[in-house]
This record gives C-alpha cells, sequence and structure tokens, in this order.
C-alpha cells in the first residue's frame, strides 16, 4: 500500500512538474548598437510587469517565464531610444539594434515618487545609472557623485563622507536625506548621514536619483537642502555572480605619509521560475586614515599665549579666568588660562579605517505585478567623524531589517533601524580626562596661580618652596610648573604641606590632599595605557566612550489612484508614521541612570496628496502637492509643491519648467535632548521637559579671585542666560 502511495504521489509531482515545464516560455536574442557591438547590462522586460533580464557580455539574453504568448517585450539601454517587441511564440529568437537617442530621455522616479521621463520631471533631478558606476573614473560610485551637478561633498575622513546641495550644511548634515531602496540610511541617534560606511555594495547599485533643493512635499522634513534615492538591482533581473577587487595606495605628504588601500565584493543573485528570487552582497574596505595636523589656534593666537586652543588639540578646552597678577601694575587681573593639550593622533588609538557591508534580500512575487520582499542590511565600520567634537567611530555598526509589498501602483513598507556604537569614544573627552586622570582640573589651574603669581616665592614662607618654584610672572614656567607638578605630596616636606594647606583655604580651596603624577608624554607606555582604559570607560565624566544603541522603527505607504480615475488626473496619496526611541545610557542624550528617563521615545507622523494633470494636447503638466508633518514635540508644519511643464517642437523635445516649492525641517534629536559637557560649553537640547529636568554645577574664579561653585538649571539657559552669574 505505501509502495502505491509513493508511486502514486511521485507520478503526481511528475505531471505537475512537466505541466510547469511545459508551461514556460523561453525567448532568446541578441540586442546590438548601430555598429553591431553587443549592448551589456541592456534591460529586457515584459511590458506590465517586472519580469525581465539584461544582456550577457556579448549583449545576449535568455528570458524564461511563465507567461505565454502574445506579450510584448520591452528592451532599453541608457543612452539609446526603447523598443518593443511581440513575443507571438515559444522559443522566439529576439534580435535588436537600438539606435541613440537622448539620455534626457531617461525615465526618472525621485521627483514625483512615480516614472516620468526627466525631462517632464516638476522639479530639477539628477541621475546616474548602472553603466556610468561601471564607467566612472572615481575610486568608488559614492565619490562619483560629486560629479553631478549641485552636489558638494563633505570628507570626514577616507570612508565617511557627506552630501549636500543647494544651502549651507555641516559634516552632520541632517538637512539631507539619503534612501537605500526606501529605507533612510542616517543614524537615528547619532543624526548623521551613514554615507556610504554602511551603505550599499557597488556591484549592487542599479540608480542613483539626486533631488537637489527642497523635497520635503513628498518625503518629509527632513529633506531640507535635498534628497537621494540610491536604488539596488532586482535579483529577477540581475542574475549571476560578480565580483570586484580594488587595490592602491593613499599619499598625506605632512601626514600619514603612503599607505596602501584595498577593497573587494561580491554580488550572487538567483530567480527560481520567475517567482521567487533572492540576492547577497559582501564588500569590505581598509587604508590608512587621513591625519589632521593643523595646531592653528582658533581663535588666531600664538601657541604661546596662555589661553592657546589648538585647532586639532584636545585638551586645552579646559580653560577658565583665573586671578594673575599683572607685573606692570601690580594689580590682579582675572586672566583665560587653558591646560595643555594633545595632538589628535596622540589620542586616537590608531590609524585604520575600514567599511565592511553586507546585505541579503528575498523576493517572492504574490502576483503578478505584486513582489512581497524582505531585506536584511548591516553596515559597519572604523572611521572618524566631525559633530561638536571628533569622534572615533571604533566597531560602529548599523542593522536595518525591512519588509515591503510593491506594485506598479502602490507600495506599504516597514523597516527598523538598529544603531550600536560599539567601542567608539570621544576623541575630545579623551583627552580631558586623560589629564584628569594624572591631575584635576582645579589642582593644575592652583598649581599655575601659585606659579604665576610668585606666590611661592613670597618671604612670609621664608624660602620654603625655593627649590621648586619657577620665576614669577611667565606664563610658560607656570605652564611647565603646573604639568610637571612639583606641588605632589611625596615631594613636598611637612613644613611646605602645612603651608600649601594654608594657601589652598586662602583660595577657596579648603582640604590639602594630593597624591598627582607628573603629565605624561604621549609617547609614553603610561599614556598609551591611560588613553585606551578611558577610551573604554562609557563615562564621560571619567572616560570618552558613548554610548548610542537608538532605534527607529518606520512605516510608510503610498497608492497611486491613476488607474481608477485616469480620464480625470494623476492622484497620489501616500503617509508615514516614524517612531525614536533615544538610548544613549547619559553619555548623549539626558536618559539613562543619570537622566530623567531610562530611555527617551519620540514620534512623528506624516501624509501627502499630489495631483497632477496633463494639458493641452499633453504638452502641458501640472503638478501639485502638500504634505502635512507632526513631531511630538513641534507643532504641524505644511510642506506644498506646485510645477508647470510645457514641452516645445514637434518631437516635444523642448521643455520650460516653472515650479513653487518649500521645504521645512525640525530639530533632529540631539537638539531635541542632548545633555553634553564639553568644558568651555556644553550642549543642551532644548525641548521643554529636558530644560525642565537638566543642572549642573560649575566650579569658577570669582572677582574676589577665590573658586566658588554655582548650579545651572536646564531653564536658565532659556529665562536667565544674559546676567553676569
Amino acid at each position: 500500500m505505501i509502495k502505491k502511495i509513493l508511486l502514486l504521489s511521485c507520478f503526481m509531482l511528475t505531471t505537475i512538474f512537466s505541466q510547469q515545464i511545459f508551461a514556460q516560455t523561453t525567448v532568446t536574442g541578441m540586442v546590438t548598437d548601430d555598429t553591431g557591438e553587443g549592448l551589456i547590462e541592456a534591460y529586457v522586460i515584459i511590458e506590465g510587469t517586472t519580469i525581465g533580464t539584461t544582456t550577457d557580455i556579448d549583449g545576449s539574453f535568455e528570458l524564461t517565464t511563465d507567461e505565454e504568448p502574445p506579450f510584448n517585450l520591452s528592451i532599453s539601454y541608457t543612452g539609446y531610444a526603447t523598443q518593443t517587441v511581440e513575443i507571438t511564440e515559444n522559443g522566439q529568437a529576439v534580435n535588436v539594434t537600438l539606435e541613440e537617442g537622448s539620455v534626457l530621455s531617461t525615465v526618472v522616479i525621485g521627483a514625483s515618487r512615480k516614472p516620468e521621463k526627466i525631462l517632464e520631471s516638476p522639479v530639477s533631478i539628477e541621475r546616474m545609472d548602472a553603466k556610468v558606476i561601471q564607467n566612472t573614473a572615481s575610486p568608488n560610485f559614492y565619490d562619483a557623485i560629486e560629479n553631478l551637478k549641485g552636489v558638494q561633498m563633505s570628507t570626514n575622513s577616507l570612508t565617511f563622507k557627506s552630501v549636500n546641495t543647494r544651502g549651507f550644511a555641516s559634516f552632520a548634515n541632517t538637512r539631507f536625506v539619503q534612501l537605500i531602496d526606501g529605507m533612510d540610511n542616517a543614524a537615528p541617534g547619532l543624526n548623521f548621514p551613514a554615507g556610504n560606511l554602511v551603505g550599499a555594495s557597488e556591484l549592487d547599485v542599479n540608480s542613483i536619483e539626486l533631488v537637489p533643493g527642497a523635497a520635503s512635499a513628498l518625503y518629509g522634513p527632513n529633506a531640507f537642502n535635498g534628497i537621494m534615492l540610491i536604488t539596488t538591482k532586482d535579483p529577477f533581473i540581475h542574475q549571476g555572480l560578480s565580483a570586484f577587487v580594488k587595490g592602491g595606495l593613499t599619499q598625506q605628504k605632512s601626514g600619514a605619509g603612503t599607505n596602501p588601500y584595498g577593497e573587494f565584493g561580491f554580488r550572487y543573485a538567483k530567480a527560481f521560475k520567475n517567482k521567487f528570487a533572492f540576492k547577497f552582497n559582501f564588500s569590505y574596505l581598509q587604508g590608512t586614515e587621513w591625519w589632521v595636523t593643523d595646531r592653528s589656534d582658533i581663535d588666531g593666537g600664538l601657541e604661546s599665549d596662555p589661553d592657546y586652543d589648538g585647532l586639532n588639540v584636545y585638551g586645552d578646552e579646559i580653560a577658565t579666568s583665573i586671578p594673575l597678577t599683572d607685573p606692570a601694575t601690580g594689580n590682579t587681573v582675572n586672566t583665560r588660562v587653558a591646560r595643555t593639550g594633545y595632538n589628535e593622533m596622540d589620542i586616537l588609538d590608531n590609524d585604520n579605517a575600514s567599511s565592511l557591508k553586507g546585505d541579503i534580500s528575498l523576493h517572492y512575487k504574490a502576483f503578478k505585478n505584486g513582489d512581497l520582499s524582505y531585506a536584511y542590511r548591516y553596515g559597519s565600520g572604523q572611521s572618524i567623524y566631525q559633530g561638536a567634537n571628533r569622534y572615533r567611530l571604533r566597531g560602529i555598526n548599523v542593522q536595518q531589517h525591512k519588509l515591503e509589498l510593491k506594485g506598479d501602483n502602490y507600495f506599504a513598507r516597514v523597516y527598523t533601524t538598529i544603531e550600536n556604537s560599539g567601542n567608539s569614544y570621544d576623541t575630545r573627552f579623551n583627552a580631558f580626562n586623560v589629564n584628569r586622570a594624572w591631575k584635576s582640573d582645579t589642582n593644575w589651574f592652583l598649581d599655575y596661580i601659585l606659579a604665576y603669581n610668585g606666590i611661592l616665592q613670597n618671604p612670609l614662607f621664608g624660602g620654603v618652596f625655593s627649590n621648586i618654584a619657577p620665576a614669577p610672572f611667565d606664563h610658560q614656567a607656570a605652564r611647565e610648573f603646573a604639568d610637571n607638578n612639583l606641588l605632589n605630596n611625596d615631594n613636598l616636606n611637612v613644613t611646605q604641606n602645612a603651608l600649601m594647606g594654608i594657601v589652598a583655604s586662602q583660595l577657596g580651596l579648603p582640604g590639602w590632599e594630593r597624591n598627582d603624577t607628573p603629565w605624561q608624554s604621549p609617547d609614553s607606555e603610561l599614556f598609551m595605557q591611560t588613553r585606551d582604559e578611558i577610551s573604554n570607560l562609557a563615562d564621560l565624566v571619567n572616560g570618552s566612550q558613548f554610548v548610542d544603541k537608538t532605534r527607529l522603527y518606520h512605516a510608510e505607504t503610498m497608492y497611486n489612484l491613476a488607474p481608477h480615475i485616469n480620464d480625470v488626473m494623476d492622484v497620489q496619496i501616500g503617509g508615514t508614521f516614524r517612531h525614536f526611541i533615544l538610548n544613549s545610557q547619559g553619555t548623549i542624550f539626558n536618559d539613562g541612570p543619570t537622566g530623567f528617563r531610562e530611555t527617551i521615545p519620540i514620534s512623528e507622523i506624516g501624509a501627502y496628496v499630489q495631483l497632477s494633470k496633463a494639458l493641452v494636447d499633453d504638452r502641458l503638466k501640472f503638478t501639485a502637492s502638500a504634505r502635512y508633518d507632526k513631531s511630538s514635540n513641534f507643532k504641524g508644519q505644511i510642506s506644498p509643491r506646485a510645477s508647470f511643464v510645457y514641452s516645445l517642437g514637434e518631437n516635444r523635445q523642448h521643455n520650460v519648467r516653472a515650479s513653487y516649492q518649500m521645504g521645512h525641517r525640525n530639530p533632529d534629536t540631539q537638539p531635541q535632548y542632548i545633555s553634553l559637557d564639553l568644558g568651555a560649553i556644553i550642549l543642551l537640547g532644548t525641548t521643554q521637559e529636558n530644560l525642565e529636568n537638566w543642572q549642573v554645577d560649575r566650579t569658577y574664579s570669582s572677582a574676589a579671585g577665590v573658586f566658588e561653585t554655582a548650579t545651572i538649571m536646564g531653564t536658565d539657559v532659556r529665562d536667565n542666560s544674559y546676567t553676569v552669574s
């Protein structure tokens, strides 16, 4: 009985399998230009579907599909006019010669969230396709973006670049949005677009569309300066294995010197009967970071000035006004003095730069024009980032999960971005706490006062300190005295210790207990050990490592009503919801054990509508859109856009565009909830609840020449920021 069942099952499976084989249609052919040369990676797509393939290195193709003839094939290639070929039978051979056309007839999606010719788009848009990316002379495709019209590229480091268009922006360009397959690749807590540090693999990039200028009407408040959409390759169309290897040298005459640079990657994609497909990407880059060596004083002063604050020198931001004697008049004058700092390369644990990227996606054609997909993307790297401070990104990683249902006229997607700062640290705080590890700020400034004012040479002390006291009224001598720490308890006898207790009390520093150690040279083993210990301590009071485990949850949908009301006008509607959970354990935000909340939630909603209509024999195209966005901490905003595009000429080859648009942005997560004491300044987010739940104690030298402590409340920033105290 079991044998009969097995035989019957095998017969049924064989019958089904045979039916599926015979139900398939295979089309072969070749695509060439007018010289007869094969066109590589020309698109061969079944009209009205997303089913298709691309040509190989010879320009030939083979397409197998469940579609039964007759159907049409659309054959296209950038810079050539698209041709349509009717398929009437299984096994039909197709040989097509494409004629050169205008690049300006290229179809784009980013300007209106729907396919349209680039000349007819309602706003300016720039585009790079896979062919341009493949032929670029730049080291990688991301560098080539800088060649697009209106683009400015800011270079943070070897592996970290930031794109901007139209308007002012910093390295942390939160005014410009970068989407990879619809997912925002900005780090949600650190608030910077991660560039291509954790972006897409070069082998998988299919096209890049860039809209310069305000794009808030369709993409939300952060698209204030513009938006860039990176679309990766469809595994149903781009199948097979591809790989690359790059190598070279980086050279910096005044810093890092000549060093090797290498990158490799591969991509594999496979489709099964045009129903299921998957793809996998992996790439890795490694090189040597650029060194920053400019020590210029930020205020234009000299390196010998007592308040010297070097551009790439860290630790000298700890500065205060202390009572020093004017040798000309004998009067006491509050003079600003800074602690001795360290060069950036002393503070960095190494100068390596690296980037690892990997992603996998699964695609299932749920129905003819519907693609259900899941994607996982991971990126990790080692780099340097310039924000409020210089940050050593060490093992930072970003993960994204996305589930999406997409058709010709709609999409619905949900994704999450999970950020982990790894072992990254703040170079400035590292220098602060390396200094404080061997000597507190109070003790250092006290020693400076004693040395400069010649207090230790006062006759009242009877020459007790003559063996260690430097010449008075000499800033350099006072600095060396404070650095070398000759007032360590171990260096003083009983009499000297007793007298120092009296002096400290008169200066407002009661109690005399010091066991400070001498200043450590950056090339000493003790310095490097202290630096590394502090870089691994996630506490900005004593360490420099910052924690960021912020998460973003995003849901978005869009539907085009055109198929239902095509005779009236083209109408698109869409909406988004975002929810942030800030989690820095008190190292960035006012959260964690020292904050007013363990984690901080922020929510945003948005909705938009876009109307378009072709008039005057389809020569005049009118488009209008508006979007409403509301954040949990800010009032709602409306971003409008309107445009007219008129086509002139017999072949409509000349186009005139007039457009009006407005953009806005909400402050990102850091201006809302940051709580970061940088020593010389404090960065404080100014939402109501952040101000009401923040305070700090500051020690300063009063006009009377003694040290006092004041408590500053967060609300003072708003209500009492102009008082003398």
